[in-house]
Parts: structure tokens; C-alpha cells; sequence
């Protein structure tokens, strides 16, 4: 796909950080790759400036995400009808004013924006179950 594309590749986003890892492999130096998952592999990447940014929701995250809401349903608990995972935008401040002329909390504001030392300090929590983005 890479190559059929040429030069009328613009980016790459990869549904999960392993994918956008090997991503990196096939495309051409300077192309903005990104990646989902928040995975360490890719904040090192980050770091480096291989990887423009990740999405931080984590699969340790989204598995007791799963396990919390299994129980508490079958405590009886009543639950919205609607809940959310926190997620987050993981990206250098770099690549935050680059590319989004560090604006993107004000053009997303239901998005936080970490760099990934914070990325890292916040997959450490456990996950938090919302009933809203506000």
C-alpha cells in the first residue's frame, strides 16, 4: 500500500501501536506514522521522533475496564447506560506545536494531550469508568 501510494502519501495511522511499529520499517523516513494503543514500545518511538503519537487507552486499561463493569453489573449496581474509557492523545510537545499549533486541547478539548512521561504515570492508575467526557 505504502509504495502503490508514492508520493500522494500524506500519513499513516496504524489500529494498534505493533502495526505502526512495522509500519515504520515500510515507509519513508519523515512520513507521520501514528499508532493506537499506548504501548511502551511506541512512546520510546515518540521519543525518538520515529512515531508522530499514540492513543493511550492500554490494553491492561480496557481489560479491567471490562472486568469492572462484568462485576459490578452482576452486583446489581446500576450503571449508565452509556459509560467511557479515559483516553488520551500521547505525542511530544514538538510534534503538538508542529502540527497542531499547540491548539489541540482547544480544538479537542475531550482529548487530553500527555507527553509520555505523563502517558506513562497515567497507565500505571487504574482505569476509570465515566459516565461522560465533561
Amino acid at each position: 500500500m505504502v509504495a502503490q501510494a508514492g508520493d500522494e502519501l500524506g500519513g499513516l495511522y496504524n489500529m494498534d501501536d505493533s502495526m505502526a511499529l512495522i509500519s515504520l520499517q515500510a515507509t519513508p523516513k519523515g512520513l507521520p506514522v501514528a499508532g493506537h494503543n499506548g504501548e511502551e514500545a511506541a512512546f520510546e518511538k515518540i521519543d525518538s521522533g520515529e512515531l508522530l503519537c499514540t492513543i493511550l487507552i492500554g490494553g491492561r486499561h480496557i481489560g479491567y475496564w471490562n472486568i469492572l463493569t462484568a462485576v459490578q453489573l452482576a452486583q446489581g449496581e446500576k450503571l449508565p447506560h452509556q459509560v467511557y474509557l479515559k483516553t488520551y492523545m500521547v505525542m511530544s510537545e514538538e510534534t503538538k506545536a508542529k502540527y497542531w499549533d499547540g491548539n489541540l486541547d482547544a480544538k479537542y478539548p475531550n482529548l487530553p494531550v500527555l507527553t509520555t512521561d505523563e502517558a506513562r504515570a497515567e497507565a500505571a492508575k487504574p482505569a476509570e469508568m465515566l459516565d461522560s467526557l465533561d
